[in-house]
């Protein structure tokens, strides 16, 4: 249903649009009403919220209905596009758990970039929150493009609505980072991490404190590809990523294919190789033991933050 009303307002504002740009005029009239959403009464309507009628249809804001239903609304004037986003909020701190973010929507602001988006937070009731974090956008090549602060004292377990600001142009980032810096005042404290060093090829990797003594490194060699694969497994074995030396040549060719069925990223280049961060593509825990699923979870939830710290010596 959600989809299908946000659809249909989307709908309604292009063909309004499309009318505009044919260089037709429309005559419309304010009219009241009031708007219910599942049951409740939304206040806002009786406040300002425009409602038109055009040739017998209603026309109500996209970004009013697109709030009511708990998403994301954006426009950019540059792009011309209506930015519409909602779902599950994915960006999560793996040292602070119980908060994530997400439905982003970036927009143009002068010379910077607005970013607005959701956060929640798990098991504080009803009670207000006040967070500070920072998103760290990043380019398909894993380098840092810019970050945008959130500051707010309003979360809770529903998820609100937030706005921030990135120096520069960020609209072009593949993917974001969330580090939760503050809540209620309080500094969030992040453990100085360990840091890997890989002799052979001469990169870098920053393992975070969870990660001690729960991890071992392995690596083989396709003798089809020669592509190496430098594992981390858990004490078991179970692969929690790999960093992937690809062949400069195979890589061009193969990986848009590769980040279309596994996740995976590119980190870095050296000489005729390129490297890359992988996830598994299938399970590598047993399900039914929820000792050992727990631990390799959160082993995997790091690996995001660690792909950034990838440099070389």
């Amino acid at each position: 249903m959600k989809k299908f009303i946000l659809g249909l307002v989307c709908g309604l504002l292009l063909a309004s649009a499309s009318v505009a740009f044919a260089g037709e005029s429309i005559k419309a009239v304010l009219f009241p009403a009031a708007i219910e959403v599942n049951g409740a009464l939304a206040a806002a309507a009786n406040g300002g919220t425009k409602i038109l009628n055009v040739d017998g249809s209603t026309y109500v804001p996209l970004r009013f209905i697109g709030e009511e239903l708990g998403a994301v609304v954006g426009y950019d004037a540059e792009l011309k596009t209506v930015f519409v986003r909602y779902g599950e909020l994915h960006l999560t701190d793996p040292d602070y758990a119980g908060i994530s973010a997400g439905n982003l929507v970036l927009t143009k602001a002068g010379s910077d970039t607005l970013v607005t988006g959701q956060l929640q937070m798990a098991g504080v009731g009803n009670t207000a929150n006040s967070v500070t974090a920072t998103l760290s956008f990043y380019d398909d090549r894993n380098s840092c493009i810019g970050k945008a602060v959130i500051s707010g004292k309003g979360f809770g377990v529903e998820a609100q609505s937030f706005s921030a600001t990135g120096k520069g142009d960020l609209r072009g980032y593949a993917s974001a980072i969330l580090h939760v810096d503050a809540v209620n005042g309080k500094a969030v404290p992040h453990p100085v991490p360990a840091v890997y060093k890989d002799a052979k090829y001469g990169f870098t990797l920053q393992l975070p404190e969870y990660w001690s003594g729960k991890y071992k490194v392995e690596s083989a060699i396709s003798e089809d590809s020669g592509i190496e694969n430098i594992f981390f497994t858990t004490r078991g074995g179970g692969i929690v990523f790999s960093v992937a030396v690809w062949p400069l040549e195979e890589w061009e060719s193969q990986g848009d294919i590769v980040r279309e069925n596994v996740r995976a990223w590119e980190v870095g280049r050296k000489g005729d190789n390129v490297f890359a961060v992988m996830m598994p593509g299938d399970m590598q825990y047993d399900p039914g033991n929820a000792e050992e699923a727990a631990e390799y979870l959160k082993l995997a939830s790091y690996v995001d933050l660690i792909r950034t710290t990838f440099t070389f010596k």
